[in-house]
Order: C-alpha cells, then structure tokens, then sequence
C-alpha cells in the first residue's frame, strides 16, 4: 500500500495459503499484487519474468529439526514448513535468480532456519563473483532468521 507503483506478483503452491493472502491484501487495501497459484519449478507463468526483489519463505524444517520446534508453527499447514531437504529449495530459488528471475542489481531475500543459515549462506557465497553482500538478519531471540543478497550483473 506504501508503493502503490509497484508491480507485486505472489505465488504459493497452496490454494487456501493465497486465499488467506489475498483476503490480508483487501483487508490492507493493497490493489498491486497479482495473485499466483504456481509451483515455482514447475510453472510456465514465471518463464518470462524476472525481478527487482524476491522474498521467499520456503519449506525449511527438515523431519529432524521438528522435535525442536516450539508448538506454535503447528497452526501452519505441514506443506508451508516441511521439507526432506531444507537446501533444495534454496538452491533451486538461488539458481533461478541468477538465471533469470532477478534482475541486475536485484535483491534476494529468504527466510531461513536457525539450523541451516550457514549452509544457505555458503551457497550465496559460492556465487560471489554474481552476487554481493551477503547479510544474516536475526530474530528477536537472537536467532539467525533471514540471509539476503543482491545480485551483481
């Protein structure tokens, strides 16, 4: 609503996960967002795209780091937060950004476990002659919980 000339485009996989967001952006009165129901891997709707910013939340508890969460991540569906490989997503969304999706000069943005960010952040590391500073954002508890970067060229 801030930057009403922005182009917004938002795609989840989950129909009910886009109804909610959609709901929130009338609620906000947000009118420049476009809506998408897409697997991002899959989808010919991104093909042509490409952008100036990403902000990606992906699956990224692994089965082994379920017995340390908190109770309250259960009121999201399994889909939005389980995953066998915390870093296939990320490789994936890594990949597509410097292949097309983003933008010269373009930020990447994700949200990340505490457990896996330094495996994130060597990713982004691996491709530091295409991307530049990599930066780990915290939570109020401390934890390591966003990691963006921008793309170089």
């Amino acid at each position: 609503r801030l930057f009403p000339h922005w182009q917004i485009h938002a795609f989840d996989i989950s129909s009910s996960a886009l109804l909610i967001a959609r709901c929130n952006a009338h609620l906000h009165r947000c009118r420049n967002i476009h809506f998408h129901r897409a697997d991002l891997f899959d989808s010919q709707t991104l093909q042509n795209m490409s952008f100036d910013l990403i902000i990606s939340n992906p699956p990224y508890i692994s089965k082994e780091e379920l017995t340390l969460c908190g109770q309250g991540i259960f009121h999201e569906p399994a889909i939005a937060l389980f995953v066998d490989s915390p870093l296939k997503f990320y490789s994936k969304i890594i990949d597509r950004a410097l292949n097309g999706w983003l933008k010269r000069d373009g930020y990447l943005v994700l949200e990340c476990s505490p457990f896996n960010v330094r495996q994130i952040e060597e990713l982004l590391i691996e491709h530091r002659d295409q991307l530049d500073n990599v930066i780990v954002k915290f939570d109020t508890n401390q934890l390591a919980r966003v990691i963006s970067t921008k793309k170089k060229f």
